[in-house]
């Protein structure tokens, strides 16, 4: 059972003690209804007792032995787009799911990605200084993959691999499970409870698929094997966790009292995701290249923005696309500098754009109450890159001993993520967020284009905005939008 507790608005159960009525959890696995495929997958859940916990179950099939997960995604890399919809009302959606999960799991506490995340959804993000160092190498000392953690291994100096019970295999009978919290889907999941009893249309989850057309979508390879198509996602199931009130027969029910409330006009405040996804072509190299993007966000609350620059997929060359080991889900800084910038209502938001690495951190980490824990060597590659694209040994953070065949080295400056808070508190109440009037938000990104980094990349935004949930005889309607 989830951790979270019934909100205030939906609490009817307590008595003149305060001890509260009985509860009783069951649990329900559902399978997607017909015409699942590898494009999309639905789930129609239960019209009965409260939503309170959920999570989707899932094998990842690769092609070959030498293919695996993107390396700080991992089997998220599965998710583009998630639609929770009652009806035909849509509730919430999600969209750019893998890169936004692989951005925000650098928020969690390292011993929570070393224990968990790797055996949820086969996600490798910690590093640490290396201690098996080979002798006269240019970067003893430097910070590598943590061996440290079950799902790493060092056969010998200099080579690192993923355990085989932590990595996807060509046998659907034996491939790992993953397992994926609808709360890490959906924020309205997070921030409250849905009667599922109380409502006349059926709640249901549409997942859109991410497609495989390059390397770095679905699966990334060792350098020793060749990446072809083909990896396949199997076996979904979805786990809910639904609440039941155990009532005195003579009296009235907890859900006919939590009905009133509702068909009272009960409004539940939640947040949802506005995104934008652009193409940012390539520059020329030793010139600070501006891009600007009007995100269309007039009349919305917003509470925070957040940011990706991975490389664009190449589908000129689908087998040598993405980074060697991340895949598509990175986010790379200049190796030289960038500039971040928002206006909002005519004013700028900075007195002047944030214009050092450390500045544009310290603001992605006020994003939410917890820091964005992320190593300075994967943050930024300023001073470990020259402006020709090659790094600088003697500087290196980052060792180029190998892992799954592939330099460690590959992840240097790829974790440069940009954020901007934009909430008063982190208190899931209408307000907190900053109002938006009738001029749209304009972003502007400065990048200074260097070799390392002047192929074209694709920007994705996500702007998290106030949304209020009502519900009322057995209704749905979503407002804010």
């Amino acid at each position: 059972m989830s951790q979270n507790k019934i909100p205030n608005e939906l609490r009817v159960d307590l008595v003149d003690d305060g001890q509260g009525q009985s509860q009783w959890v069951e649990t329900r696995v559902i399978d997607p209804v017909a015409g699942a495929s590898q494009k999309q997958v639905r789930f129609l859940l239960p019209k009965e007792g409260i939503l309170d916990d959920a999570y989707l179950t899932f094998a990842v099939q690769v092609p070959n032995a030498d293919h695996y997960l993107p390396l700080w995604a991992g089997a998220m890399s599965a998710f583009e787009t998630a639609t929770l919809m009652c009806g035909g009302e849509v509730m919430a959606q999600s969209r750019g799911i893998n890169h936004l999960w692989t951005l925000k799991n650098f928020y969690r506490d390292p011993e929570n990605r070393d224990n968990k995340q790797s055996k949820r959804v086969g996600s490798e993000t910690s590093i640490m200084v290396d201690t098996k160092a080979a002798a006269g190498a240019t970067d003893v000392g430097a910070w590598g993959v943590d061996t440290n953690q079950d799902s790493i291994y060092a056969p010998t100096d200099t080579t690192r691999l993923v355990a085989s019970g932590y990595r996807p295999t060509t046998d659907d009978a034996t491939t790992p499970t993953w397992e994926v919290k609808l709360q890490e889907l959906f924020p309205i999941l997070y921030q409250t409870n849905l009667p599922l009893g109380l409502l006349k249309d059926q709640v249901s989850i549409v997942i859109n698929l991410q497609d495989e057309q390059v390397r770095g979508d679905r699966s990334i390879c060792s350098v020793a094997g060749s990446w072809v198509s083909g990896t396949q996602y199997n076996r979904f199931q979805l786990n809910v966790d639904l609440v039941f009130y155990e009532d005195p027969i003579d009296q009235e029910t907890t859900m006919d009292k939590l009905q009133r409330k509702l068909d009272a006009g009960l409004s539940l405040p939640f947040t949802d995701y506005t995104y934008v996804q652009k193409h940012v072509p390539a520059g020329t190299v030793g010139s600070l290249q501006k891009d600007q993007t009007l995100l269309g966000l007039d009349h919305q609350v917003v509470r925070r923005i957040l940011m990706a620059t991975p490389l664009a997929p190449n589908y000129s060359s689908p087998t040598s696309s993405g980074n060697s080991l991340l895949g598509n889900y990175c986010s790379l800084g200049s190796n030289q500098q960038n500039t971040l910038q928002v206006t909002i209502n005519s004013e700028p938001y900075y007195p002047s754009p944030l214009d050092t690495d450390g500045k544009i951190q310290n603001q992605l980490s006020q994003c939410y109450a917890m820091t964005h824990k992320i190593n300075q060597a994967i943050q930024s590659a300023v001073g470990q890159v020259d402006a020709n694209g090659a790094y600088q040994a003697a500087l290196r953070f980052i060792t180029d001993k190998t892992l799954n065949g592939n330099s460690q080295a590959d992840q240097e400056g790829y974790g440069h993520y940009y954020g901007i808070p934009l909430c008063r508190s982190f208190a899931n109440v209408p307000g907190e967020g900053t109002a938006v009037g009738r001029q749209s938000v304009l972003l502007e990104l400065g990048d200074m284009k260097v070799a390392e980094n002047n192929n074209p990349k694709t920007l994705h935004i996500w702007a998290e905005c106030e949304r209020n949930l009502l519900m009322a005889n057995g209704k749905v309607l979503v407002t804010g939008a």
